[in-house]
């Protein structure tokens, strides 16, 4: 049995996999889980090659749902759980970090861990970096809010903590394709926004979805670009941005007003 369990959700996922394997060297005591939900490329010889275990289930409809299922269904016995995405890693950095961390006795029982997004090879430093998100905590200490169906977080029962290091989130997809999956993401967000308690977001999620639609997706454009320093990438931030914020927030609000429209 080993300390640590990296749980992967995977469809055709070819391309990533293999820096995502390779990418975990240094890591220690570790085992690795992939729910292949329907890859028809070379996704589970990969994994199969790289000694993960894998677990073939149908898509339950969004990754909170799929993930639960795994903690409720699959016999965890790892003190610890790691949740990535095949197209993120770990540097070396916080490799070292999470080996100290499940070497010795902790007293949080989760961690945030912060994302970089790299585009072309290039680390999109300044606008939305850091990213903090929990993704490392022991087993039986958290689960994922099953009522947001985009933008998933744990929540956590009992303490947590903040890592120093970073691991890197960075698509291998071309353009048609990152574009593709985006038109596929903002469908399934304006959905949940019609049909969700607003109530329960953060403050500053309620803030955006208060204002006017169409002009709110300008307005965090600015924000980010502008106020918080996104000019600073140089022109693939600047495409990044054009499409990671304006574009698809604004194809989010047209989905919005598409599904309001047949109500």
């Amino acid at each position: 049995m080993s300390k640590l369990l990296i749980i992967v959700l995977v469809k055709n996922e070819e391309r990533h996999l293999p820096r995502f394997f390779k990418k975990l060297s240094g890591l220690n005591d570790f085992e690795v889980l992939v729910n292949d939900n329907g890859s028809t490329d070379n996704s589970k010889s990969i994994c199969q090659k790289n000694n993960a275990t894998v677990i073939e289930k149908e898509w339950l409809g969004n990754q909170a749902t799929q993930f639960n299922w795994i903690l409720d269904n699959y016999n965890i016995k790892s003190e610890w759980i790691l949740r990535l995405d095949a197209d993120e890693y770990l540097l070396p950095e916080l490799i070292n970090e999470i080996n100290e961390i499940i070497k010795n006795v902790q007293h949080f029982n989760a961690f945030y861990l912060k994302r970089r997004h790299y585009v072309g090879g290039r680390w999109i430093k300044h606008g939305m970096y850091p990213t903090n998100i929990v993704r490392l905590f022991k087993n039986g200490s958290a689960r994922y809010d099953g009522s947001m169906l985009m933008d998933e977080h744990f929540k956590v029962m009992g303490s947590v903590s903040a890592l120093q290091n970073d691991f890197v989130d960075e698509s291998l997809l071309s353009h048609q394709e990152w574009w593709d999956k985006h038109i596929n993401y903002a469908k399934r967000e304006a959905n949940m926004l019609i049909n969700s308690d607003k109530a329960q977001f953060k403050n500053n999620r309620k803030l955006y979805y208060n204002t006017p639609m169409f002009v709110r997706p300008f307005i965090f454009f600015v924000i980010i670009y502008v106020f918080k320093g996104g000019f600073l990438n140089g022109k693939i931030g600047f495409r990044w941005f054009l499409y990671q914020v304006l574009f698809y927030r604004f194809l989010v609000d047209i989905n919005i007003m598409s599904y309001k429209s047949k109500l």
